[in-house]
């Protein structure tokens, strides 16, 4: 039977956490040692070994990393452990994930007899409490868009300020622009706080912080690119559609799985670090993983938002490195203090009203994920079945919308920050169109057209944008705003 070693020792100077975990690091990694455990008030530490140790070597080792320790007594005699069982069931709550898995075994005594886990299912909201959470969602949503925060202008100009680019990312960060990137942060605060339950409030902030600060670098960073590449990085509307559908699914699996209600395989779909680079990341910091806030933080970059792409477009008319990382960076403080504020509201909420706010944020972010879904099949210009079966031909002459002038159908349409007016447009097969499209009020995501049957990507000017184009067979060709939430369409019908 295996045998194992106890040792104490006097440890001046970790009651500082920072110094307790740097000890507890060389303990770990020194040969022999399966166990450390600490005592940070009494500044004792207590090492537990395969083998005997020669302490007088492990005390000058500690001795030139830093560490004045002393022996309290002589170890005891080896002393004889029964064998461990083959199979130990445990149930811990909060345990959901992988890096949970990462974390118990971390605390476990030799890690590598670990073999295999088995996630437990969590526990679930009633019927009637996932409807009420749900119809909170919606009530909100409803309260707001009635309250006009949902609708808000803006659209660059030729030459705009640090701080007024600072001042629109303010305004964005209350308008729907902020439903993604709040909705991935919610979901990652949510799901550390739920995971590290015993952290302190300063812990649990720090991920927030982290995935501010990556959104922050990466604007500036990619920004100052965009100003240098021009339209290269320029993501079209098919790949734009890619990221949008992309992150939907993220958050959609993400919140199904803060209500209990994701299945194990379909979480196997959420993105992950090797195990390997796992245990090295979480040896960096005991409490956190620093790694994955921040690049989803600064992945927000390429989310469709019309106030991003607006400053993205305009970054890519500026031709300077300077300007495009300054405009972005502005931007991206601009939404900080939001974003930083919903991740404070997570990490300080406890007990009943934490488990209701962890549940609710499960709701928001399903919501939200669906919602999304939705808009990247627009920008991609699919939202819904094709309903030009259902039209005759000569429809496309009564459509006041649409006037014939020397054989070119000339549509108009006007668009401000609440969508487009007209939306929906009849016209024929074979006949040239010159789409005025009046840009004057537009702002927020209707501010950026995109139509992928098209080929157009286009911050809108303020006054007439025009686009010519020809249809070539009946159907139906989409448009929509950079984020899929304003959608508009042409149904062309056989010529009359």
């Amino acid at each position: 039977m295996p045998e194992t070693h106890v040792y104490k020792f006097s440890a001046p100077g970790i009651s500082d956490a920072a110094r307790a975990s740097e000890l507890k690091k060389f303990c770990r990694n020194y040969p022999g040692v399966v166990q450390v455990d600490d005592n940070r008030d009494k500044e004792l530490l207590r090492l537990i070994s395969q083998e005997p140790l020669n302490l007088n070597s492990f005390l000058n080792e500690a001795k030139t990393a830093g560490f004045e320790l002393s022996a309290l007594s002589e170890p005891p005699a080896p002393q004889k452990t029964p064998p461990p069982s083959s199979v130990m069931r445990v149930s811990i709550e909060g345990m959901t994930c992988r890096s949970c898995e990462l974390t118990i075994e971390r605390a476990c005594v030799g890690p590598t007899e670990v073999v295999r886990s088995k996630q437990l299912a969590k526990e679930r909201p009633s019927f009637i409490r996932l409807i009420g959470l749900f119809g909170l969602v919606f009530m909100l949503g409803l309260i707001l868009s009635n309250l006009g925060l949902f609708q808000t202008s803006f659209t660059p100009g030729a030459a705009m300020s640090f701080g007024a680019i600072f001042v629109v990312g303010l305004i964005a960060a209350s308008s729907s622009c902020i439903a993604v990137t709040g909705g991935l942060l919610l979901s990652s605060a949510a799901r550390f706080n739920e995971r590290y339950a015993s952290a302190t409030r300063a812990q649990k902030i720090r991920p927030v912080l982290i995935f501010v600060l990556g959104r922050i670098a990466s604007y500036a960073v990619l920004g100052g690119l965009l100003g240098v590449v021009g339209s290269a990085l320029s993501p079209s509307p098919a790949v734009t559609a890619v990221i949008t559908i992309v992150a939907a699914l993220y958050m959609l699996i993400m919140g199904l799985d803060m209500l209990g209600l994701a299945p194990v395989w379909l979480k196997r779909f959420l993105p992950r670090l090797p195990k390997s680079l796992s245990h090295r990341v979480l040896d960096a910091d005991d409490k956190s993983h620093p790694a994955m806030p921040f690049f989803l933080g600064a992945g927000t970059f390429f989310l469709p938002c019309g106030f991003t792409q607006a400053l993205q477009l305009y970054a890519l008319t500026t031709g300077s490195f300077a300007v495009g990382a300054t405009s972005l960076l502005a931007f991206a403080l601009g939404t900080a203090p939001a974003l930083i504020g919903l991740g404070v509201a997570s990490a300080s909420l406890k007990g009943k009203t934490g488990k209701f706010f962890f549940q609710f944020s499960g709701a928001l972010v399903v919501v939200l994920g669906l919602w999304n879904i939705q808009n990247g099949l627009a920008i991609a210009g699919y939202s819904g079945p094709d309903q030009t079966d259902n039209l005759p031909g000569p429809a496309a002459a009564a459509d006041p919308g649409v006037v014939i002038k020397n054989g070119v159908q000339v549509v108009k349409m006007k668009v401000n920050s609440y969508g487009y007016s007209p939306e929906r447009f009849t016209i024929q097969a074979g006949v040239p169109v010159r789409w005025e499209v009046d840009g004057t009020q537009a702002g927020g995501c209707a501010g950026v057209i995109i139509s992928r049957q098209l080929g157009i990507q286009k911050l809108l000017e303020s006054g007439i944008n025009v686009f010519e184009f020809t249809p070539d067979k009946p159907g139906e060709i989409k448009f929509s705003c950079s984020m899929g939430m304003y959608r508009g369409s042409f149904t062309v019908v056989p010529q009359s």
